[in-house]
């Protein structure tokens, strides 16, 4: 149907004023005058000088970046420092993009700012710079604010079963992080058993991170049980900076069932199998030299490769069907070409409770195109992935997004798609506190499926949250979600609570059925956030759900609580190629 001219004249000054950049959005509506402004805007009045010397400053979990002299201390805070080692200053060095006797670019000091926050152990960050008189040089402080960076969490605790996990993700200051999981349960053999992993970021300065776990309390991929081990050692770089060249990184996995609960084997409940992964990828971010001096956020071009075989030595007897990615060995090379052109903006209140956060404006278009075999079954592939980041003056913020792949084999087979958006409104002050809407819409639908999934409603993202069936699936699914956060002054012992209402609506369409057959579902309930910003610990979150239709081995009221949720988008301007997803969102691309 054609756009008729007035409506392309509405489409053309909405992108205009939405895509504008190096300009101040200011958050109108919000008590504390919040500005959303382009990171690099600060630096650009020193572009071009010689970096004379760099200094830097770690605060301690408990102190103000705003005010370096301010300590604010709670209950329980002098018992915290004890056991917490302030980040050393050779660990932040080692992350900086700049040195001294470099000629200072804007961009490059805004990206390497923004990084910072990124890293798991440090709450903010500051790149402060003065002018040395008489000079063309300048004075770099960075200014770093750590998070208490030892967690913990309790899986389930009775008579019967006890799990519990501890972790500290800066040892020693270090930026290395170790973690450790027990397990006890009654009815296994043995008794007791653990998982334990250690990471090394940014090895030797390379900016790979070195990850190796092992654990005997995996959980079987079939059944859920925790008869699973598992060994992994990951080496990994990614684009953490559109002003870096390279991304990369392999990974080599181990998996295989344990005979620890002996009732299975009666119960023909034990799945036995065993496969091992070889994973490894690499790209080169093109003309970067080139951009470095220039301040303008051009158009970026990133070619990416992958190759990845899973390989199972023996799968469960009790699998029949002939196609099921979760037994089956399959095999992939997949080539990536990304087109991006992406900033960061600084805000608050969007996803942690005041903190700063960096979020996305721009686009990140990518087409990925390749080869993949599930058995004996070897097609070609071709998948997109699309999305665009806005903002208004007033501070609204929506994401436009769209993916889908197909295989190629007498025709298309297993061809999907999923479209929609995402809109997070500005803060709006109701007293004392604060308050963002979050809406999202999206549209999905497969066809000609031989060997993958269906659709499914059970996620947060194209579903309903906290919907756990795996039973309902179709072909065609529309969603709508809608939720109200309140972000308030309450505090206690240094965690702010943050109630929220959520309300979910997913039509589905059964598998190779009309339209008209399509079956409304829906999620609503409040639930309550709560997190300590001074702590690497993430959120914990309480939730209830009412779901008005009634589904086998689906209760109508849920309530439940998770803990150390972590809400954050995604930094990485790249990520390795991979194939569509329609049921969830692995990368964190979608806000």
């Amino acid at each position: 149907m054609p756009i008729k001219k007035g409506t392309k004249s509405i489409f053309r000054k909405l992108g205009s004023s939405m895509q504008k950049h190096n300009v101040t959005v200011r958050d109108t509506a919000s008590t504390l005058n919040l500005t959303i402004e382009s990171n690099k805007k600060r630096f650009s009045p020193y572009q071009g000088k010689i970096i004379r010397s760099i200094k830097v400053q770690q605060l301690n979990f408990y102190q103000s970046i705003d005010d370096t002299t301010s300590k604010k201390k709670y209950f329980g805070t002098q018992l915290l420092t004890k056991f917490h080692r302030t980040t050393r200053s050779s660990i932040i060095r080692n992350n900086l993009f700049i040195k001294e006797g470099d000629v200072f670019y804007a961009t490059v000091a805004a990206d390497n700012e923004r990084f910072l926050r990124t890293i798991s152990y440090i709450r903010d960050a500051r790149l402060n710079i003065d002018s040395v008189p008489g000079t063309d040089s300048i004075d770099i402080v960075v200014v770093t604010k750590d998070l208490f960076s030892i967690t913990g969490s309790m899986g389930s605790f009775s008579s019967s079963r006890v799990r519990a996990s501890v972790a500290e993700y800066n040892l020693g200051g270090l930026g290395q992080s170790i973690y450790y999981s027990g397990s006890y349960e009654n009815d296994r053999r043995p008794t007791y058993d653990a998982s334990f992993g250690y990471r090394y970021n940014n090895l030797f300065g390379t900016f790979a991170d070195l990850t190796a776990y092992t654990s005997n309390i995996g959980k079987n991929i079939i059944t859920g049980d925790r008869n699973e081990s598992f060994q992994s050692i990951e080496i990994s770089r990614p684009l953490f900076s559109q002003y870096k060249r390279f991304m990369g990184g392999i990974s080599l996995n181990h998996a295989s069932t344990r005979n620890v609960y002996p009732n299975l084997i009666e119960q023909n409940r034990y799945f036995d199998y065993k496969y091992t992964t070889f994973d490894i990828w690499g790209g080169v971010n093109m003309n970067v030299k080139r951009y470095i001096e220039d301040e303008k956020n051009h158009l970026r071009q990133f070619l990416a490769l992958r190759y990845v075989k899973y390989t199972f030595h023996n799968a469960p007897e009790q699998i029949i069907t002939p196609f099921d990615m979760r037994t089956n060995t399959r095999e992939m090379a997949l080539a990536q070409f990304t087109l991006f052109k992406q900033d960061f903006y600084q805000t608050r209140y969007f996803y942690n409770f005041g903190t700063v956060e960096d979020i996305p404006y721009g686009f990140n278009y990518n087409l990925t195109a390749g080869w993949y075999r599930q058995r004996r079954s070897s097609r070609p592939y071709l998948g997109m992935d699309l999305n665009n980041y806005m903002l208004t003056q007033s501070g609204d913020i929506f994401q436009f997004f769209a993916r889908g792949g197909m295989f190629i084999k007498n025709g298309v087979q297993d061809a999907g798609y999923v479209f929609g958006s995402t809109f997070y409104s500005r803060v709006m002050p109701v007293g004392e506190t604060k308050v963002r809407q979050v809406l999202r819409a999206s549209y999905s639908e497969v066809f000609n499926t031989v060997t993958t999934y269906p659709l499914r409603i059970n996620n947060y993202q194209f579903g309903l949250n906290a919907f756990s069936s795996d039973s309902v699936v179709g072909s065609r699914r529309l969603s709508l979600h809608s939720e109200t956060r309140f972000f308030t002054p309450c505090k206690i012992l240094g965690f702010i609570l943050s109630p929220y209402l959520s309300s979910d609506l997913s039509f589905l369409t059964p598998m190779k059925g009309a339209f008209e057959r399509s079956s409304l579902y829906i999620g609503i309930g409040p639930g309550l956030r709560i997190r300590n910003e001074n702590l690497v610990f993430g959120t914990i979150e309480i939730r209830s759900m009412y779901f008005p239709r009634q589904i086998q081995g689906q209760n109508s009221f849920k309530i439940g609580m998770s803990a150390n949720l972590r809400f954050r988008f995604n930094t990485n301007y790249v990520n390795k190629p991979d194939l569509y997803n329609l049921n969830d969102d692995p990368n964190s691309t979608i806000y």
